[in-house]
């Protein structure tokens, strides 16, 4: 019978297989939900546990995974180079952002939170408006981009993608998981790196949404050094008077196939407090793939209330 840090890595190895993502010791270590463990531990367990093989777990020069670890370490390490680039044009662009005086927070995200993309990667940001200015960002951020034509579909070499805006009122996120259990999400927002930040939004953001601790009790913030600002820079004046203008522009816009998914579940979500449009969410796919590597456990554990509740809730679907 596998041990608790077993399992405990199995299931990060299981969560990560689905993007063929191979990781450190130190990386298991921070996603793990086991107690009291050192990055040691987690190394000698990953290279002496023949359970941990059995299942399919394989290494290649410091990285693990449920998989070909030599291919997909070789691919993550080929993927950094196109984030990098992609890093300096994204610093850019939240540098100029950043002089709309109700732009809160601006935060890498996805792949690129990874630094794991490619060269049909876009580059996905989050953003934290002041509270009653979402449309009025989204308007003008939105706009500067087709000026520059940058945005998907207009460039095929890293488009920049503002795909998700919340008010400084909506920082919990819980309410846009798909149900119970929603590994994405959870990893999604642990990962937020954020390049703009006032009045502490990003501290307030992971408080916010603490209902994800107990899962990952060890995950930091990021805080990307070289690119990183508490924004002090000087900004634009604000207007008054043009938020219910920039809806109505923004509104007349929406392709039908948004306006038949709006408010219908939590993949585009259409609200004066939150924009999100993700009408190619993968999360359910994500969910079930990673539901049928943990049912290996099944023939191990006789019961699931030794599990973390998310994981055995999630084996019970």
């Amino acid at each position: 019978m596998p041990t608790t840090l077993e399992q405990s890595l199995f299931r990060q190895l299981a969560y990560f297989a689905y993007f063929q993502f191979p990781l450190t010791a130190l990386e298991l270590w921070k996603w793990s939900d086991a107690p009291n463990i050192t990055v040691l531990e987690v190394e000698e367990v990953l290279l002496n546990s023949s359970w941990l093989r059995l299942q399919g777990c394989s290494s290649d020069q410091g990285f693990f995974a449920l998989g070909d670890a030599a291919k997909w370490r070789s691919e993550r390490l080929f993927r950094v180079t196109d984030a990098l680039r992609k890093s300096r044009q994204t610093s850019r662009f939240a540098k100029l952002a950043s002089r709309l005086p109700w732009v809160k927070m601006i935060a890498v995200c996805n792949s690129l939170a990874f630094s794991f993309t490619n060269h049909e990667s876009d580059i996905d940001l989050f953003v934290v408006t002041e509270r009653g200015k979402i449309w009025s960002t989204r308007l003008i951020l939105a706009g500067a981009l087709a000026l520059m034509r940058a945005r998907p579909g207009e460039r095929t070499k890293d488009p920049v993608c503002l795909s998700f805006f919340v008010a400084d009122d909506r920082l919990d996120l819980s309410s846009v998981k798909i149900g119970s259990e929603d590994p994405y999400l959870m990893y999604w927002i642990a990962t937020l790196s954020p390049l703009v930040d006032r009045s502490d939004v990003f501290a307030r953001l992971r408080a916010a949404n603490g209902w994800m601790r107990p899962d990952i009790p060890r995950a930091q913030g990021v805080c990307r050094a070289q690119a990183y600002t508490n924004c002090t820079v000087r900004t634009l004046p604000n207007i008054f008077g043009f938020e219910r203008v920039a809806e109505r522009v923004q509104r007349a816009r929406f392709p039908l196939m948004l306006r038949r998914m709006m408010n219908a579940d939590t993949r585009v979500v259409v609200t004066d407090s939150m924009l999100k449009f993700h009408h190619n969410d993968r999360r359910q796919d994500i969910l079930e793939s990673y539901e049928a590597l943990l049912s290996k456990l099944d023939d191990v554990l006789p019961v699931h209330h030794d599990l973390p509740p998310a994981v055995a809730n999630a084996m019970d679907v």
